[in-house]
């Protein structure tokens, strides 16, 4: 069947949807949904969390995620329901239309089309608001850090283009199978990205444990995560090779404050400090880092939170600092590379004194930090080449490592390319600027 649809558009009266097709109204969510409020009467309820990747059952039994004391306060929900985080308006998309019956906690809102209205049209139209930050702008709290949520009366209020419950049909299922087909690619590319990042690894494990030449004669060094060495290298604890820098910033020598982020190393902290004043007492607590130093942050060096510094600055008192003892023998280059080896992190991993807790909400993973002792770390032995030795393999993992991570950036740009892709498809069909013929 051809259902010809004319090109006459009128203004929908809202900025950033503007004209939208004629025939379409402009409604509000409480003329399509009703909230459900109802709550669970069931001894043991299935669990269902909402995640960036829709509603999924949860296995309390493995104790994923928190674990209520109690689920009769929780609501029911029923396929087709469309459920929305009004907590979380910054870092994605949560909304989502459940395929499965169970229960979720009465912080999400819970809603029910009325006759007429298509759910998943409607989340495809709900994520635009995420995404483009709409909700965001709706939020109340004490302030966007603290409780800035999207309440129950300006949700219900809130405008959405209503077209035709066949339309919007239509829309839904073609925006599911392109969306489909995209999320198939980003996806691909995201386990390429993985596996590149697994090579990486590799190559910076083998060469900083067994060197570059691959038919050296090998020697055990008795030390499980290291394994075998080339015959010539030392076995040394790092406080024989490196100096900690206790320096304090005190008398204040520097504001140029240092951040050590994961997989991207030191860099400058990026908000500029203003009014001294106002940061002195931090500044004269925080410890200096000079150019080539070695920066840890104590409680993430365990996940590769290390790197070289190319800056003189100051850091956390968290971190530690480390510098070569001889610089005429040691490289702390070489020594960033040995501490972002898949091997030791396990043995950092259990050296980590603290209590984690893994929360499994919203499909993130929060994890307690666990720090790992300037003791451990200064006495934990490592693998010593010749000092020309440490120089080629700093050159040669400089080099394969910037090949890969060029790799992973290409791959990062073609995700980035689709993920607006989709965003610019569902936001055309969604409010109307492309129509389905059928």
């Amino acid at each position: 069947m051809n259902n010809i649809y004319t090109e006459a558009y009128k203004n929908s009266g809202i900025d950033w949807i503007g004209n939208i097709p004629k025939e379409w109204l402009i409604k509000k969510v409480k003329n399509a949904f009703l909230r459900k409020k109802d709550t669970c009467n069931v001894e043991d309820p299935i669990i269902l969390s909402l995640t960036n990747k829709g509603v999924k059952i949860r296995d309390i039994s493995n104790n994923e995620g928190q674990i209520a004391e109690s689920y009769f306060n929780y609501n029911p929900v029923e396929r087709g329901d469309l459920l929305l985080n009004p907590m979380d308006l910054v870092s994605n998309a949560f909304s989502a239309v459940s395929d499965v019956e169970g229960v979720i906690s009465p912080a999400y809102i819970n809603l029910k089309t009325k006759e007429g209205y298509y759910s998943k049209y409607y989340d495809y139209y709900f994520k635009l608001q995420y995404w483009g930050m709409a909700f965001f702008a709706h939020g109340k709290g004490v302030s966007f850090d603290n409780r800035w949520t999207l309440n129950n009366e300006t949700l219900m209020n809130y405008f959405i283009p209503v077209p035709e419950f066949q339309e919007q049909k239509n829309i839904a299922d073609y925006l599911d199978k392109k969306c489909n087909e995209i999320d198939e690619v980003i996806e691909t590319e995201k386990s390429i990205i993985e596996k590149l990042k697994e090579y990486r690894q590799s190559i910076i494990t083998e060469t900083v444990t067994k060197g570059l030449d691959k038919y050296i004669s090998l020697k055990d060094s008795g030390i499980e995560w290291i394994g075998k060495i080339p015959q010539h290298w030392d076995l040394k604890r790092l406080k024989n090779v490196l100096n900690e820098r206790n320096e304090k910033n005190i008398p204040i020598q520097t504001t140029e404050r240092l951040s050590l982020s994961i997989g991207l190393g030191v860099t400058l902290y990026s908000e500029k400090t203003t009014n001294l004043d106002r940061f002195k007492d931090d500044f004269t607590q925080y410890k200096l880092a000079r150019e080539n130093d070695l920066v840890m942050n104590s409680m993430n060096v365990i996940v590769g939170a290390v790197g070289l510094s190319k800056y003189f600055g100051c850091v956390s008192p968290a971190y530690y600092v480390f510098y070569s003892s001889d610089s005429n023998k040691y490289l702390t280059k070489y020594f960033e590379y040995v501490f972002l080896t898949s091997t030791i992190r396990k043995v950092l991993f259990s050296l980590g004194k603290g209590i984690m807790a893994i929360e499994r909400g919203n499909d993130r993973v929060n994890t307690c930090r666990l720090k790992v002792s300037n003791y451990d770390i200064k006495n934990l032995y490592l693998p010593i080449p010749p000092y020309k030795e440490q120089e080629k393999i700093i050159n040669y993992l400089d080099e394969k490592c910037s090949e890969i991570d060029k790799a992973i950036s290409d791959k990062e740009k073609v995700i980035e390319k689709f993920t607006e892709y989709k965003k610019s498809l569902i936001y055309e069909y969604v409010t109307g600027k492309k129509r389905i013929v059928v």
